[in-house]
């Protein structure tokens, strides 16, 4: 019985009508995260919500690969999430892919800009524009394994 409320994300993320690869509103987003989770959320402690998903006016927009990753790191960025955490089916970021290669190893810290740098260099587990909202900010992001007790991979400010 944990007090919580389920709000879409349609509700706080606005974007443009690019239907499959949107691009985020930031003005819009971040009033409407202020005032419906920050703000409203009827005190609840417990904030559910959805990920992939927002809306251009009343149309409802993907955000394309990795857009819930994206939506976490979004809304963990505008309340200054304490970290933010992701779930994948790997132990975290890995030197290759471990599918591929059996003497993959996996990488327990690494800063923002190397995991910007391998993610558009074909790193599957974390999309590049998931760690965009991050920058600036001194928010850790995690990577665990769904499956698995690993300690994953923290990816950390400079």
């Amino acid at each position: 019985g944990v007090d919580h409320i389920c709000i879409p994300s349609t509700e706080f993320i606005r974007t443009d009508n690019n239907y499959s690869n949107a691009i985020i509103d930031w003005q819009h987003t971040e009033a409407l995260i202020r005032e419906r989770l920050v703000e409203g959320g009827d005190g609840c402690r417990v904030i559910l919500t959805t990920g992939f998903i927002g809306k251009y006016k009343d149309e409802i927009t993907t955000l394309g690969r990795g857009g819930s990753d994206y939506t976490a790191s979004i809304i963990g960025s505008v309340v200054g999430a304490d970290r933010i955490i992701i779930y994948s089916d790997v132990d975290g970021l890995m030197t290759s892919d471990p599918k591929t290669d059996p003497n993959a190893i996996l990488i327990k810290r690494i800063t923002y800009r190397d995991a910007l740098e391998m993610s558009r260099k074909g790193a599957k587990v974390l999309y590049h524009r998931t760690l965009e909202p991050l920058q600036g900010t001194r928010i850790p992001l995690y990577i665990l394994n769904t499956f698995s007790e690993s300690t994953g991979t923290v990816v950390y400010a400079e």
